[in-house]
């Protein structure tokens, strides 16, 4: 048994309890503030430039057209001049993190049908680059591969963003690799001005074992029960269940960018659900 009350003790960054921990209609902590509120006024004033992401490519493992991550070319020159964020992303690629989530969510793993074993999931080295992102994709649609992976071989996905006008995602759950999600905001939505880009989770109609819900449902078998609006260090922390439903509407209008960063726990298998 994870000791949580250690885990949290190792940082000051993050600091969460099992009863923050929503679980209907899918286990999902929302949080402000998130993040140690001096630490993340540090992020917030470290927070890339908008050259870092300009021509960035939109097609190949992009969310927004507007993202930076690892295997991205300066990615890791940003990483070496901005401490604060070397210090956030060794921490979320640490054990103690993973700790710190396998405490919150382990209890939760069986219930909803995840081939993760919280009591023999570890940290393995390896670097999901846009190349890899898309090849692992055809793999499994073409060849079949990646649940001859061992589900408990975990890794982090650490994507630095910025969305803007035009920008949606329709009601889905995340990639079946992934164990855990986390949106964290750095961006306050009436102070730039922006209509629309709300976070909304959803709930499905239907009550079925939770291997038989559709990872993209149609938005009319679903219904909103709860939508956010993005605010200065909001954290939305998730499992990746097969009904973990959520859409972002469009952003009609903005003045600035609706930055945030979207943290992945995933496994090396392709399929964990």
């Amino acid at each position: 048994m994870i000791n949580i009350d250690k885990q949290n003790s190792k940082t000051s960054i993050i600091d969460l309890k099992p009863d923050n921990i929503v679980v209907e209609p899918f286990p999902h902590v929302i949080k402000q503030p998130f993040l140690n509120p001096d630490f993340y006024q540090r992020l917030k004033e470290e927070f890339p430039g908008n050259e870092l992401f300009d021509g960035r490519p939109q097609l190949i493992g992009s969310r927004t057209g507007r993202d930076l991550f690892k295997g991205d070319a300066g990615f890791d020159e940003f990483m070496e001049k901005s401490p604060s964020w070397k210090e956030f992303h060794n921490y979320i690629n640490s054990p103690s993190f993973l700790n710190l989530a396998l405490a919150l969510f382990g209890p939760h793993l069986s219930r909803f049908e995840c081939r993760v074993d919280p009591n023999r999931a570890k940290l393995v080295d390896y670097t999901e680059d846009r190349f890899s992102l898309w090849w692992r994709s055809k793999q499994a649609k073409w060849l079949g591969l990646g649940r001859r992976q061992d589900p408990n071989n975990l890794f982090v996905r650490f994507d630095i963003e910025q969305s803007t006008q035009g920008y949606k995602k329709p009601v889905h759950c995340d990639w079946s690799s992934r164990l855990l999600s986390l949106i964290l905001y750095f961006c306050d939505a009436d102070e730039i001005g922006m209509d629309g880009g709300n976070l909304h989770i959803h709930k499905h109609l239907e009550s079925k074992p939770y291997s038989q819900y559709e990872r993209h449902p149609k938005e009319e078998n679903t219904e909103v029960i709860q939508t956010l609006r993005p605010r200065e260090n909001l954290g939305v922390f998730f499992l990746c269940s097969n009904n973990s439903y959520h859409s972002v509407n469009a952003i009609n209008s903005i003045q600035d960018y609706r930055r945030f960063i979207y943290l992945n726990v995933s496994s090396t298998a392709q399929n964990i659900w």
